[in-house]
């Protein structure tokens, strides 16, 4: 490896090593497999209540008299919006009964908390982070990898709670889940050894084999979960260019993606976090007060009906 592929891999002092740019290889998964996936995830089923996603219609429609137009919004990417948003409802959301295991801050003594606290699950999405930029990933898949990691350690069972009652399980699952989800979302895939390899020792490939087998049947081959960065692409590209400036579409993406290391937001549903990082952005870039109701309203009136 290179020296400044190697100091983006190797900054963080947890994890993994080698060399993450050679070991992708240009196989398309295999469509039993993607067959698989899919048919466990089919995000066309029922209709799960809007409510805990959107503010009620009714109090944006008495501004009616202050703007009478609405931007308009390309079909296709709605109708993908909307299949998020049941998708997310129907099989992503976070347990909030497993608040408890809150991730401890550095500081912390309390010797009854869980051995992986915020520093270190932020490393690790630093490292899925960096893993990615060098591999040529797509963020989102970065953000999904993640999603997917805390999804895994919120779950009622005892398997999860090993993971976060140890480190290098944890390390262990985290490898897994990034062999798992790049197989599902890129076409470009790695090998459980390449992997092992850069694990610095805490695995090798049958052990990333194996656990997968385990982490499959508890996510319930759930694998593509909706992320706010998922989210805020998909919105953002569902306008016409010109609704928002490039800054604040930059802005709004960047603090989706970002949110993946804030360890306080796992427990918020994907689709929250995205709506408040466009509402951050317009914020800070000072949008027009009548621009950004009219993104508001076209947006809310797009998502009706998913109830």
């Amino acid at each position: 490896m290179s020296g400044p592929q190697h100091s983006m891999i190797c900054q963080y002092d947890c994890i993994f090593s080698s060399s993450p740019a050679m070991i992708m290889t240009s196989t398309n998964l295999p469509s039993s497999r993607q067959d698989k996936v899919d048919q466990k995830d089919c995000i066309f089923s029922s209709s799960p209540s809007s409510s805990a996603i959107m503010t009620s219609t009714n109090q944006i429609s008495s501004r009616n008299d202050k703007v009478d137009h609405r931007l308009t919004m390309d079909e296709t990417m709605v109708d993908r919006l909307r299949a998020m948003i049941r998708q997310e409802s129907r099989f992503y959301q976070i347990a909030s009964c497993n608040h408890h295991r809150s991730f401890k801050t550095p500081s912390s003594q309390d010797s009854s908390l869980l051995a992986v606290d915020e520093s270190y699950r932020r490393t690790m999405s630093h490292w899925y982070v960096s893993f990615c930029d060098v591999c040529g990933i797509d963020q989102d898949t970065a953000a999904t990898v993640m999603r997917n990691l805390d999804r895994y350690t919120f779950l009622p069972s005892s398997s999860s709670l090993s993971a976060l009652n140890s480190k290098t399980e944890y390390q262990m699952v985290s490898i897994t889940l990034l062999y798992t989800t790049i197989k599902v979302m890129e076409t470009d895939v790695v090998s459980p050894q390449a992997l092992a390899d850069v694990s610095r020792g805490t695995c090798v490939a049958s052990d990333i084999i194996d656990m997968e087998s385990t982490i499959l049947e508890e996510l319930e081959w759930h694998l593509y979960p909706p992320t706010a960065f998922g989210f805020v692409r998909c919105i953002l590209e569902a306008f016409d260019e010109d609704a928002l400036p490039e800054r604040v579409r930059e802005s709004a993406l960047q603090q989706a993606f970002d949110s993946i290391h804030e360890s306080k937001l796992v427990l918020f549903p994907s689709s929250i976090v995205a709506m408040a990082a466009i509402a951050n952005a317009l914020d800070e870039n000072k949008a027009n007060i009548d621009s950004v109701h009219i993104l508001w309203l076209t947006l809310l009136e797009a998502m009706e009906g998913i109830s």
